[in-house]
């Protein structure tokens, strides 16, 4: 997929958390139950606040457009799961090869979704408006969010065509016509 702003490739946005991270934070019996095959100890997005640092989740919560607390908050509730699915039988996996972890991070990324700020555009003279249709990855874009990539296919690198066409104009529709059109999209994290 590209980047419409920068006109390449979408970087993926992460949250680094290490284990010594975790460790320093105190969770460590947090973290032993998350690998372990008993039940996930809860954590609070104010101990993973603490374990990733406050600078390094604004600057991540600022690149989705969120806000920290809310990032923190939605960590808490995904990270033990995480964790947990990442070490069946109480052991990590650790990916062998470039692909494989691009293939880990995107089961855990989720999908992206779209959207034409202020519903569909037009192009415009002054005088008459023809219809825009806009569209990505085979998926017409409205003003309502939908998935343009689905969360197994939304993988770093990921390239898709977005293809603006305008209606047909009639013989009295000439000139120099102009749009402006904001495109929206987001990351949806798996539930």
């Amino acid at each position: 997929m590209t980047d419409p702003l920068n006109d390449g490739p979408v970087a993926p946005t992460t949250v680094p958390i290490s284990v010594k991270d975790l460790l320093d934070a105190g969770l460590e019996p947090q973290l032993r139950s998350w690998i372990s095959s008993g039940p996930n100890e809860p954590v609070t997005a104010e101990q993973l606040t603490q374990a990733i640092g406050e600078d390094r989740l604004t600057q991540a919560a600022e690149s989705l457009g969120r806000e920290p607390g809310d990032l923190a908050a939605d960590l808490a509730a995904d990270l033990p799961g995480l964790i947990d699915t990442a070490s069946p039988d109480g052991r990590i996996e650790v990916a062998r090869t470039r692909d494989e972890a691009l293939g880990i991070q995107a089961r855990a990324a989720g999908s992206i979704h779209a959207y034409i700020e202020g519903g569909p555009a037009s192009i415009y003279n002054g005088r008459d408006a023809i219809a825009l249709t806009t569209t990505f990855n085979g998926v017409t874009l409205t003003g309502t969010p939908q998935e343009i990539v689905d969360d197994a296919s939304s993988t770093p690198g990921t390239q898709a065509d977005m293809v603006i066409v305008a209606a047909r104009s009639l013989d009295t529709q000439n000139g120099l016509y102009t749009a402006d059109m904001t495109v929206i999209f987001d990351a949806v994290p798996r539930p």
